[in-house]
């Protein structure tokens, strides 16, 4: 019924997904075998499906959203931060997981890089593809934004309130620092959220950077809990900012509004695990591959499919 339907959604879409980034890393002598992998992608049996990436339960959809540095052209040029939202709607439970940028990963094709790398070299393909790899489950949709483009939105949604979590300053000259916000509870106008969202600060943590975007997170579900119609409206109004998404306005209110409408126990918001370490004289964040397994369990849920089986990543094929 309509799980199978959404099965077979996911899969159609992580198939076009990974044809594109083979399209983007491979040049010349793929040709011959796009096409006979394009081919072969229409048998419908679940092994076909299994080497692409492992299934997280019918019930359960994921949506990244991006923030982005914007190119001369307006389009997505550099990945500032990223946060999967989960939605269980027949489990009614839901989640937000931060991701610093830097999280280290084998790239596809590029090698190890830092998570949001794969964004310049591949576009959200790729950036889209490396997420899976790094997580282990699927991604449904996507919404990047620019700082342009989250105003705009914020202009639309309104005032949020906001519970800091610890003091933002910025570099204002020569040993000396601006404080952009003070820690604790306050409504924020679309300028700020856009500055509270997208600005790392002097740390250049990106960890707290993500407990700023999970405080962001809770206020925003809370303003529109019980007022779906309002979220509609307002992401309606907001249309023109929501160009690099593959979600209808409608569709992603009702997304994001199912998360709004779910109890607070019922949602988990959290960073990823993982630890700053320097490679190479840049700091990128690491990641314990069974941690991580045990953490998108836990808060996105399980996988249904493949259990124990093996990766394998393909970095030159015909």
């Amino acid at each position: 019924g309509s799980r199978r339907a959404a099965r077979q959604r996911r899969r159609t879409r992580v198939r076009r997904r990974l044809l594109a980034v083979l399209l983007v890393a491979a040049v010349g002598a793929v040709g011959v075998g796009i096409r006979e992998f394009d081919e072969r992608a229409g048998d419908d049996s679940p092994r076909a499906d299994s080497a692409v990436v492992p299934a997280l339960a019918d019930d359960v959809t994921t949506t990244l959203v991006v923030g982005t540095r914007a190119g001369p052209d307006g389009s997505p040029e550099a990945v500032v931060w990223m946060s999967l939202l989960s939605l269980n709607e027949f489990g009614a439970e839901g989640s937000v997981v931060y991701i610093p940028a830097h999280t280290a990963t084998e790239v596809p094709g590029r090698g190890l890089l830092g998570l949001g790398e794969s964004l310049s070299s591949g576009g959200i393909p790729l950036l889209l593809v490396s997420t899976e790899a790094l997580l282990g489950i699927p991604v449904d949709h996507y919404l990047a934004l620019s700082a342009e483009d989250a105003g705009r939105l914020f202009d639309s949604t309104g005032e949020i309130a906001v519970d800091v979590p610890a003091e933002v300053s910025v570099t204002a000259g020569e040993d000396q620092a601006r404080v952009l916000f003070q820690p604790g509870p306050q409504r924020l106008p679309a300028e700020s959220l856009v500055e509270l969202l997208f600005t790392t600060g002097m740390g250049g943590d990106e960890a707290e950077l993500g407990s700023r975007h999970l405080a962001f997170w809770g206020g925003f579900f809370e303003e529109f809990a019980g007022r779906p119609a309002a979220l509609s409206e307002a992401l309606r109004e907001a249309a023109s900012a929501l160009r690099e998404t593959d979600l209808q306005p409608d569709e992603l209110a009702r997304f994001v509004g199912g998360l709004a409408e779910l109890p607070p126990e019922a949602r988990t918001l959290a960073n990823l695990p993982a630890e700053q370490v320097s490679v190479g004289g840049e700091q990128l964040y690491q990641v314990d591959e069974e941690q991580v397994a045990e953490f998108v369990a836990a808060t996105i849920g399980g996988t249904d499919e493949l259990g124990n089986a093996v990766r394998v990543q393909i970095l030159n094929g015909n």
